[in-house]
Formats: C-alpha cells, sequence, structure tokens
C-alpha cells in the first residue's frame, strides 16, 4: 500500500484511509454508520479493537514511515505515563498545584467530526482503535441567552491510576494507589457555554455533563518498561489467542483458596445424578458421574440447533465446539449444554415431556453444581463460537514511540457485557446469578470472576471484593481500617497472576 501519508487520514467513522481535506462520507449521509464489528455505532457503547480490516489497514501503515503530528508532538505522552501523579478527582482540587498539573497533561482531541487523525502517527493510530465511532449534530438552543449545545461529546484524554476500573477503590489504602499504573483514559465532555472554547476546561465557568470512561478503553505503557510506582494492577498487552495457563491459574488459586465461599459442594445434590453430561474425551452424552467435576456452557441460543450425530461427527454450532475445547484446556472431562443434554426433540412422549420440565426446573443446581460457567458473552446464536478460539478477538494497536511501547487496552469485562444480547436474556441472567465462577469470553478478552475475586486478562493483578490483591506481604500490625480490610480475615489469600 503506497500513500502519501501527509494527505491522508484515518476516518474513524468509515473505517478507512480518506483524502486529508475531502469530506467524510458518513458525514456527508453518503454512508451508513454500522462499524465493521456490526453494532450500531449511533449507541452509547463503545466499541474498542479493530476489525480484521482495521488490523490489515494498521499493519500496513506500519511499514511506512512514521511520525507523530503536529498535535501529538506537542503532547509529551511518555512524560504523562512516567511521571505525572494523577489523584482520583483532581476536578475537586481546582486552581490548586495538582490541578494545574493534571490540566497540562490533559490532551483535547476535539469532537469526532472534527477530529484529524494522521496515518503516519503512531499516537493517532491508537486513538484510531479508541475513539467512539459515532457522529450526532449540533444543535441550537435559546435560553435567554445564545447558548451553542451539542449531543456529540468534546474528548479529551487525561491519566488516571487504574485502582479507579476498581468499584469500591476508596476503600483501597492510598500507599496503595500510588503504586498502580498510570493510563490514559477517555473523558466525553457535553459543554454548554458562552465562553470561548479556548478557556481553561472543566472550570466552575463552564456548565457541562461529564462522563469520565474509566471502565472504558485505555492506552498504557508496557509494564516492563515502567517505573516502580507504577506497576501494581497494570495493563496487559493481549494476543489474538487466549492464554489457557492465565485461566487455569485464576481457576486453580480459587479452588485452592476460597473453599468456603466458592464451594460447589452444597450445590451437588442428588438430582444431579439425575442429569446428562457430554464426555467430551468419547464425545458421548453420558449419566452424570457421582461427584463430577464438570463445566456448564451458558450462551444465546438460536439460530442453530445440533443435528444427529453431531457431536461424534464434530460438526456442533461453533459456541459448543468452543467450549469443547476450553472445557479440554482446563483439564476437565465433562461439560454440560442445555442443547445435547436436554431432550431438546418437538416430538416427546409423555414420560420424556416430564423428564425435560423435570431438568429445566434443576437449571439453578446445574449451574451451581458447575465447577466453572463458560459464559459466550458477544455470541448472537449457537454458531457465533468464542473469540480467541475459533473466532479472532478484536485487535488492539501497539506503537512504538521513543522505544517505548505503548498499546491499546480494551475495557472493562463488564462494559463489554453490559450492552450484550446475553446480559438482556432472563435464563442467562439467571445463570451467572447462580454459578460460583464464570469464565466470560467477550471479543476482546476473557475475564474470571468467583465470588472473591476477579481476574481480567488485560490486567496483571486479581482483584478481590473490586480491591487488589497483590504480593505484598501481610503488616504485622495496623490500626488503619482500610489495610485491615485488604489483609484481615477477609482475605483469603494474597497472590499475583504472573505473565506467561
Amino acid at each position: 500500500m503506497c500513500h502519501q501519508e501527509t494527505l491522508y487520514r484515518l476516518c474513524i467513522f468509515c473505517r478507512t484511509l480518506e483524502p486529508m481535506n475531502g469530506p467524510c462520507p458518513v458525514l456527508q449521509g453518503e454512508k451508513s454508520r454500522i462499524s465493521q464489528t456490526g453494532r450500531n455505532v449511533e449507541s452509547d457503547t463503545l466499541v474498542s479493537g479493530l476489525s480484521p480490516q482495521d488490523a490489515e489497514l494498521i499493519s500496513a501503515l506500519h511499514q511506512q514511515p512514521s511520525s507523530l503530528c503536529a498535535r501529538c508532538s506537542a503532547y509529551d505522552i511518555l512524560g504523562v505515563l512516567l511521571k505525572s501523579d494523577p489523584t482520583a478527582d483532581p476536578r475537586q482540587e481546582y486552581e490548586t498545584q495538582s490541578f494545574n498539573d493534571f490540566t497540562r497533561s490533559m490532551l483535547h482531541v476535539g469532537r469526532p467530526s472534527s477530529v484529524t487523525l494522521t496515518a503516519s502517527c503512531p499516537i493517532c493510530r491508537l486513538f484510531y482503535c479508541v475513539l467512539p465511532r459515532k457522529y450526532e449534530p449540533v444543535r441550537q438552543i435559546t435560553n435567554g441567552r445564545k447558548i451553542t449545545r451539542t449531543t456529540e461529546a468534546d474528548i479529551y484524554f487525561e491519566p488516571r491510576r487504574t485502582y479507579l476500573r476498581l468499584r469500591n477503590w476508596d476503600t483501597l489504602p492510598k500507599y496503595l494507589r500510588k503504586q498502580c499504573a498510570v493510563v490514559l483514559h477517555m473523558t466525553e465532555s457535553y459543554l454548554e457555554s458562552s465562553i470561548s472554547r479556548n478557556s481553561m476546561p472543566f472550570s466552575p465557568s463552564h456548565s457541562l455533563t461529564e462522563k469520565p470512561r474509566i471502565y472504558a478503553p485505555t492506552i498504557a505503557l508496557e509494564p516492563r518498561l515502567a517505573p516502580p510506582d507504577r506497576k501494581l494492577n497494570s495493563m496487559r498487552p493481549i494476543s489474538s489467542n487466549v492464554d489457557f495457563s492465565l485461566l487455569r491459574q485464576a481457576l486453580g488459586l480459587c479452588l485452592e483458596k476460597h473453599c468456603t465461599s466458592c464451594s460447589t459442594q452444597k450445590q451437588k445434590r442428588p438430582e444431579l445424578l439425575e442429569t446428562r453430561m457430554i464426555d467430551i474425551v468419547e464425545r458421548i452424552v453420558v449419566p452424570c458421574p457421582p461427584d463430577c467435576d464438570y463445566v456448564a456452557l451458558s450462551y444465546v441460543w438460536g439460530g442453530v440447533e445440533p443435528s444427529p450425530g453431531s457431536l461424534k461427527n464434530r460438526c456442533l454450532p461453533q459456541t459448543i465446539e468452543d467450549a469443547i475445547t476450553v472445557t479440554q484446556a482446563l483439564g476437565r472431562r465433562y461439560l454440560w449444554v442445555d442443547a445435547l443434554c436436554i431432550n431438546q426433540s418437538e416430538e416427546l412422549t409423555s414420560s420424556e415431556r416430564k423428564e425435560k420440565e423435570k431438568q429445566l426446573r434443576w437449571m439453578g443446581i446445574i449451574y451451581g453444581g458447575a465447577t466453572v460457567t463458560i459464559v459466550a458473552v458477544s455470541g448472537l446464536n449457537a454458531n457465533a463460537g468464542l473469540h480467541g478460539i475459533s473466532v479472532p478477538r478484536l485487535a488492539q494497536v501497539t506503537e512504538n514511540i521513543d522505544g517505548h511501547t505503548v498499546f491499546t487496552s480494551p475495557p472493562s469485562y463488564f462494559t463489554e457485557t453490559s450492552e450484550t444480547l446475553w446480559s438482556r436474556r432472563a435464563w442467562t441472567m439467571q445463570e451467572h446469578l447462580l454459578s460460583k465462577r464464570l469464565l466470560f469470553f467477550s471479543e476482546s478478552q476473557v475475564a474470571f470472576e468467583c465470588r472473591e475475586g476477579l481476574f481480567e486478562e488485560v490486567l496483571h493483578y486479581t482483584t478481590k471484593g473490586d480491591t487488589i490483591i497483590d504480593d505484598t506481604p501481610h503488616p504485622s500490625t495496623s490500626e488503619d481500617p482500610l489495610t485491615r480490610f485488604l489483609y484481615g480475615d477477609e482475605v483469603v489469600g494474597i497472590h499475583s497472576i504472573s505473565p506467561s
């Protein structure tokens, strides 16, 4: 691909290269506003990652000479990631030194419809991966005075420490907050102001609606190069395929450390012996063995149904085939899938119908007794497959800036999960609530969740109760209630998931 990099820009709406000064077909109304991932880009859901076409485009640009554009050259991204010390909410410290330092570390990108991303600029390519892919027109509002308001966000990137991804971060001792990695988060600002847009952003002179995207995609520094005071809870570059060793570690740690809270023994009720399981070694459906160590699958059923003989012939719907692969990788032999383990025939005898109804009543027992439940978060039907197994994950952008690896990281798993079809179905909600351990397969990553902890593939450390569990030694004595919360009786184990 031969392009004059100074003449072309990356269009976040069309997902392609366009002439630097040419109009965007989407903004001109000439092109559909549907992203290549199949999501409606006019929704509020933030899309993160690159489709295969996007990834091919970025790969081609990596073969061309790169240099920072004027805007990105003026922004010291490495200095911000390596040296800035952001607080939890610097806007509460307006007109203080901390606030002044914070504003200097912010980068104003502008509204998506007006932003220019230079194809040859490494930082612009990072933005291409994480910026909103929706467009909403400007409208005028008069309320006693002339005010310009837009439903299109004004985009800023600002440094935040990663403890803010934890829902109960305010219970974390400050000394641990100071050890967390610094990443660039995106903030969307909806301004109403008669003041020049060149005035101080986020100051009290503005009336605004602000949406810090704490759980959204981030831009991060490769943790190996980070200083000691910003390595904890750092982001991890992820590959296109699942790293099963990490999943085995997370599951193994839970089985070892969370013997009470995550135990499934109480759910191993006698009714389980009347259910059926898939023996993934023999590829047959068998009666559930006593004390069965099995995996369950939670997915959006529909669109494709298993045909007779498909289990033995290895031609099951792709999500089920991928679940078999995951079950084997986790060292388990048995898998429960409703489509195969409950008689789904349309022509049932009276006794078969009663048996099916009984099995459906036992769904809570089945999911509650599973060692772990595989959750196909992003699929629309049974043939969608699991991302990272048979389906490529949305790629992230990695760039080299002055010898430092800087990369994009997907949003938190519950952000990716919240807008999916799986999250809106009543029966899958039941499966989520009843399972003691879950493996969420999203478009971008895998997350392990249990009653005591959370492990996201993109993070280097596990969490407990949404607070960090690291490998820091137990303090011998402490009157600090936050420290007691972290290291007291509630903590089952202090551990970390090491990178592969």
